[in-house]
């Protein structure tokens, strides 16, 4: 008999048997409470297995799995002669024949119908995995997962089938379904292959008893959605997703996403390589992180492994028990596209970068940065990073680290963002071998500095932009190996020092920018070393400045004019051929 037949049948039966109209008056838990029904009561499954008072197309009520009231139980009806193979869950019988449960909701199965019992002593994995492979073979729906904590091994979806299609796991929330992994167990908690349009809601996985690699994974999964679900003391790392991998999967990961997702405690740094607690890897392509967190834990937080097109939104990395490394790294391979995007993000206390675009493409807006040790860095000489509306407080560079709060080995645009009581240089930028012409630009617009802003060019034609910024506190631009460089410094305002140009530059602008100096301040405004050709200095105020203006070393064109100095000294020094002028 087909299963659409059956599934008639077992309904006819079933309302034959109550004396009802409609199914929807089947409700077995009023059943349980009513014995006048016109039903017969069977205590277990093992019961019903040696049920022995059987008469055609019998309707029979099945008070519990193991126990009555385990929530196991249900409607099944009787099929003489049947020899439908018995699957733990919607099979059972004898020699004489199968009883086939009656479903109140087919696309909805609680994985208590096969057996699981929740109690966090036996192990529930056969009985998860049973329910899982049901639903998947009958179209797809939602398997339940009741309140309880399940000891498992691994439960997979898709692992040694093809995979999984339009199934949803579902439990009754973090904290109340929770999934224990096994002592000693190797092995990811939930895996996920090559699933399509599956969705993973609601419960916790708790891997404080497994050895390696726990938490969740999905390889090669295609619009999978895991939501409000929290990780507990992985090991390795706690979710990820990636293309078919080590031996799992065997298509891309695409249009992934993870939403309101917790983790904690982390325990391993995998093998010291960087792998995160929350992680697109290799081959996953279109991947979104939302509103998740990660509340502490060794390594670090949030990446993007050689995964184009990774998205973190409201994401926060908290660095509670100081173990933390990055808040936010992102990698991609020398030369391919990358294209990370971070937006109102928040990364507090991480012992390493906030943030690290390594060899890639990075898109960073609205994230708040605090009490880090360095913030963001982009090592990649072929992509650019691109700060808009960041906050950068209490940040400072890595140890001896070279770099800064905000380093970038090639291009950079930050605007409107802030850098309060940060540490030694706020902006470094090293356009280091076989850095790309085209991006080896710097613009800052816009922007608010309490410290030093360091520039670095090192190689290739390029420009230094610093348009409306704020400087305070000896903020200077230093252009050092800066030769074939141009910067230009408009609409600033600036204290105590607007620039220094650490080495040879072809043309430095000043344009339009106020300047002062607090009582006391000695050092000049502007500094050209030797080697530097260009110097263009117009339309400025300069408020205080005791000292020379401009100590200027340097050889070629000079243009200085239409300047005001309010209790400032306008003297140019020019010790390269050992002329002194002064601007009128």
């Amino acid at each position: 008999m087909d299963r659409q037949k059956r599934r008639t049948l077992a309904k006819s039966i079933l309302y034959s048997s109550l004396g009802m109209a409609s199914l929807e008056l089947a409700d077995q838990g009023a059943f349980a409470k009513n014995p006048l029904l016109n039903i017969i009561q069977i205590s277990d499954i093992h019961a019903l297995r040696s049920y022995t008072g059987v008469s055609v197309n019998q309707a029979v009520f099945v008070l519990g799995y193991d126990t009555p009231g385990d929530g196991g139980g249900g409607f099944f009806f009787w099929q003489i002669n049947d020899k439908t193979p018995e699957n733990g869950l919607s099979v059972f019988g004898n020699s004489n024949g199968r009883w086939f449960r009656i479903f109140e909701d087919e696309q909805v199965i609680s994985v208590k119908m096969a057996g699981a019992k929740g109690d966090g002593v036996h192990n529930d994995t056969a009985a998860i995995n049973a329910t899982l492979e049901f639903v998947n073979e009958r179209g797809g729906g939602v398997v339940v997962l009741p309140k309880g904590t399940y000891s498992i091994t691994q439960i997979q979806l898709g692992k040694n089938k093809s995979g999984f299609k339009n199934v949803t796991f579902r439990g009754s929330g973090v904290g109340a379904s929770v999934l224990k992994q096994l002592r000693g167990r190797t092995g990811y908690g939930i895996l996920m292959v090559d699933c399509v349009k599956c969705r993973i809601e609601s419960l916790t996985i708790d891997s404080r008893n497994a050895s390696i690699e726990s938490g969740l994974y999905l390889f090669g999964c295609q619009d999978c959605v895991v939501e409000a679900v929290e990780g507990r003391n992985g090991d390795f790392t706690t979710f990820n997703i990636s293309g078919g991998q080590f031996g799992f999967g065997t298509q891309p990961s695409l249009r992934n996403t993870m939403i309101n997702c917790l983790a904690s405690g982390q325990r391993t740094w995998g093998d010291g390589i960087g792998v995160a607690v929350f992680i697109a890897s290799s081959g996953a392509i279109d991947t979104t992180f939302i509103n998740c967190r990660v509340t502490g834990g060794k390594g670090d937080y949030f990446g993007s492994d050689f995964a184009v097109n990774t998205k973190f939104t409201a994401c926060v990395a908290n660095n509670a028990d100081a173990q933390g490394s990055a808040g936010f790294w992102c990698e991609g391979g020398e030369g391919t596209y990358h294209g990370a995007v971070l937006e109102n993000c928040v990364s507090i206390g991480m012992n390493g970068d906030v943030g690290t675009s390594e060899l890639a493409s990075a898109l960073v807006i609205g994230c708040y940065f605090k009490n880090t040790k360095g913030s963001w860095s982009n090592w990649s000489r072929n992509g650019r990073l691109q700060l808009v509306g960041c906050t950068f407080e209490n940040c400072c560079t890595i140890n001896s680290q070279a770099g800064g709060v905000v380093f970038a080995e090639s291009g950079l645009t930050a605007t409107n963002c802030k850098f309060v009581n940060c540490q030694y240089s706020n902006v470094t930028v090293y356009g280091g071998p076989g850095s790309i012409s085209t991006n080896d630009t710097v613009i800052l617009k816009d922007c608010d500095f309490d410290r030093d802003i360091v520039i670095f060019t090192a190689s290739g034609p390029g420009q230094i932009v610093l348009e409306g910024c704020t400087l305070r506190e000896s903020s200077v631009i230093n252009t050092a190996l800066a030769t074939g460089k141009v910067a230009v410094v408009r609409n600033c305002v600036s204290y105590n020092a607007i620039a220094y140009v650490g080495a040879s530059i072809d043309l430095l602008k000043l344009e339009d920018n106020i300047c002062r100096a607090i009582p006391g301040y000695t050092d000049p405004a502007i500094t050209v070393p030797n080697g530097s050709s260009g110097l263009i200095v117009t339309g400025n105020t300069f408020y205080g400045y005791t000292g020379s203006t401009f100590v200027d070393k340097g050889k070629g064109y000079r243009s200085i004019g239409n300047n005001v100095y309010l209790g400032s000294t306008p003297i140019r020094v020019s010790t390269a051929d050992s002329r002194v002028s002064q601007e009128k």
